[in-house]
């Protein structure tokens, strides 16, 4: 085991309850014996007996009026992303594919042009810390195989038989050069509850397979379900990852005949996936991922098995249902005029099917359709609707009668168990939105996909994004931009010293975090968080409040544990992260916001009754996982004293 494995095997390990211990012992006892298996037979000891034969179906439902009135609408982006593979190769996560044969597709690093290990036992392999390789996920990504389904889709629209050849061609290569625990593509849950439910889209789309390719993915199906029985992500690691291996499993017990003769297995899962949503989703609907694109891939999740369950007769129970409906009330109170939410948190572009290029910039817009759709409720329906393939079976059909513009009301909405207050003005081209956070930094002891950002700020205006959050960029191979990108001097809110709020002990562990709190405010939003009470016994405080024409203001002010005035403090400084679309320049009033259509907003800072000039730097930005540019930020650094008392008040006005 290398230097930086040994690290991030006593950091995990820090984290973890004795129960977890215990149960990662028994993992890898059980990993030991898959292991001998592999080496001694070329099977794993866990892999069951092959399935019956191909004559019995398997797939996803497809209904066809729902399929003929979805392709209407969805074949031209279909055929278009299709030639566009045919023409140029495959494109994720910001990475392009060179055009090769399918064989070599599936172990490519598209950034070294090397492979990925293909032939030892998935357990052997270490991906988490490679410095020869790009990150991990560009491979698992393409082994999802989420565009099978959009090409079967597209031969089932057209009737191109070319558009068939090539979703077998691709199905065959991929179980050829992919055995049961064998190579890259099987050491993650998530990617083989991913690819399952992906091979069953295709399945259901294209209908009566050739008898040996039935076969061999019947095969590999039972290879999966066997796969996320016996590796369950518990404890600290059981975050989305749980909700997608629970949602696989009930979808192949119930999908594949033979796979659950009994159907016990989907049962539970269904069960434990109700429990799972009251953990993952928080009574006011935030997502306790602490990250809106999470929140919608784990309601993608729920809402295909409560659409294929309402159809076997079976359902999420009532009160898991009621949690989803909460879920859909808060992502519609973030949402702007245009249907786009912040980006807060992590966002590693992960969607359960596609319809086309994998990045969509309104995908909470879109699990939020489908959720309006499959619950009923019509007043949650995002501002805009768009034809996708996933609404075939997730349920809604994108109707041709547009929603209600907007029905979320003007003012204050608090969202306090997940910890976010929003405020709203203004409505189409003067909407005002701002969303603060005051709540945990993450799910579970690691919080792996949290920005250490408590009491930051973002803001839409007339549906453009004007603060932003810094973005993800990269998992497993960041390094040290994964850490900045997560550490507070990139987000709206203080530092003290250049020092996080809270403390990051790898690309998914924290070993402190921040708590963060909203206090009793007669106008506006008042919080605290006690990320620099530790080092430097002080309290960081921020009131937001609203002034005229949709602007607002915020006070940031430090006070000291105990009574008395500040103890000897680092300077702090203020940020705030402007999209790169923005440009800056300096006025009388202080700095003038502009984007492509002229002027947005004015911004300002002031001690007491005296103007604090304002500062401009670049910072980094990613905008989509896997891409980084730089953008500007905004800047006030300042002796730490003159954030004691009534501390600094900076006022953003739109124009």
């Amino acid at each position: 085991m290398d230097k930086a494995s040994l690290q991030w095997m006593l950091r995990r390990a820090a984290g973890m309850s004795a129960p977890e211990i215990a149960h990662r012992i028994a993992e890898s006892a059980r990993s030991g014996r898959d292991r001998a298996g592999f080496r001694r037979r070329g099977r794993p000891a866990g892999l069951p007996p092959d399935l019956a034969g191909p004559d019995a179906s398997f797939g996803l439902p497809v209904e066809p009026a729902a399929f003929d009135r979805i392709a209407d609408r969805c074949r031209t982006e279909w055929r278009a992303e299709v030639d566009r593979i045919r023409q140029e190769g495959w494109h994720f996560l910001g990475q392009d594919w060179p055009v090769v044969p399918p064989d070599r597709l599936w172990h490519l690093d598209p950034v070294t042009g090397e492979e990925w290990e293909a032939d030892r036992f998935c357990f052997d392999i270490p991906y988490r810390h490679r410095t020869d390789m790009g990150d991990v996920k560009y491979v698992w990504e393409i082994n999802r195989l989420q565009l099978v389904p959009v090409m079967a889709a597209l031969w089932r629209a057209e009737g191109r038989e070319q558009d068939r050849a090539l979703c077998l061609d691709l199905l065959e290569s991929w179980l050829r050069r992919n055995p049961p625990w064998q190579g890259i593509n099987w050491c993650s849950g998530i990617e083989i509850a991913l690819r399952s439910v992906n091979m069953l889209a295709a399945a259901g789309l294209l209908g009566q397979l050739p008898e040996g390719l039935a076969r061999g993915l019947r095969r590999s199906l039972g290879a999966h379900f066997a796969w996320l029985r016996r590796y369950p992500s518990r404890f600290s690691s059981a975050n989305n990852h749980r909700i997608a291996e629970l949602g696989a499993l009930y979808v192949l017990g119930r999908q594949v005949p033979g796979l659950d003769p009994g159907g016990d297995i989907a049962s539970r899962a269904l069960a434990e996936l109700g429990a799972e949503a009251l953990r993952q989703i928080h009574p006011d609907g935030v997502g306790a991922e602490q990250s809106p694109s999470y929140t919608a891939f784990t309601l993608e999740w729920l809402l295909l098995v409560q659409n294929l369950a309402r159809g076997q007769g079976d359902s999420l129970p009532p009160e898991a249902l009621d949690r989803l409906a909460a879920s859909g009330r808060h992502l519609r109170c973030i949402m702007d005029c245009r249907g786009v939410v912040p980006r807060i948190g992590d966002d590693d572009e992960g969607r359960v099917f596609l319809s086309g290029p994998a990045r969509e910039a309104d995908y909470p817009a879109r699990v939020l359709e489908a959720l309006s759709d499959n619950l009923a409720l019509p007043g949650l329906a995002p501002p805009l609707r768009r034809p996708h393939l996933r609404q075939l079976w997730l349920g809604g059909e994108a109707p041709s009668v547009a929603p209600p513009a907007s029905p979320t009301t003007a003012g204050l909405s608090h969202f306090d168990k997940g910890g976010y207050s929003v405020l709203r003005a203004g409505a189409g081209e003067t909407e005002s939105l701002v969303v603060m956070d005051h709540g945990p930094l993450g799910y579970l002891s690691i919080a792996a996909h949290g920005h250490a950002d408590a009491l930051s700020v973002w803001w839409h205006l007339g549906g453009r994004p004007v603060l932003v959050d810094a973005g993800t960029y990269l998992y497993h191979s960041g390094g040290a931009m994964r850490n900045r990108l997560r550490g507070t001097a990139v987000h709206n809110t203080l530092t003290l010293g250049g020092q996080d709020q809270s403390r990051i002990a790898g690309p998914f562990n924290w070993s402190r975090k921040a708590r963060a709190e909203r206090l009793p405010s007669r106008d506006g939003i008042h919080a605290r968080h006690d990320g620099y009470l530790r080092r430097h016994g002080v309290w960081h405080h921020r009131r937001l409040t609203q002034v005229a024409d949709g602007g607002f203001a915020l006070r940031d002010w430090l006070v000291p544990r105990r009574a008395g005035p500040l103890p000897p403090l680092p300077d702090a400084e203020l940020t705030f992260l402007l999209h790169p679309d923005l440009t800056v320049e300096r006025v009388a009033t202080g700095l003038l916001l502009s984007g492509a259509g002229g002027a947005l907003t004015t911004v300002s800072a002031t001690l007491g009754d005296q103007s604090v000039p304002l500062a401009t730097g670049s910072a980094p930005y990613s905008p989509a996982f896997g891409t980084l540019r730089q953008t500007v930020a905004i800047r006030l650094r300042r002796p730490a004293a003159e954030f004691a008392g009534r501390g600094i008040l900076c006022r953003f006005r739109p124009v």
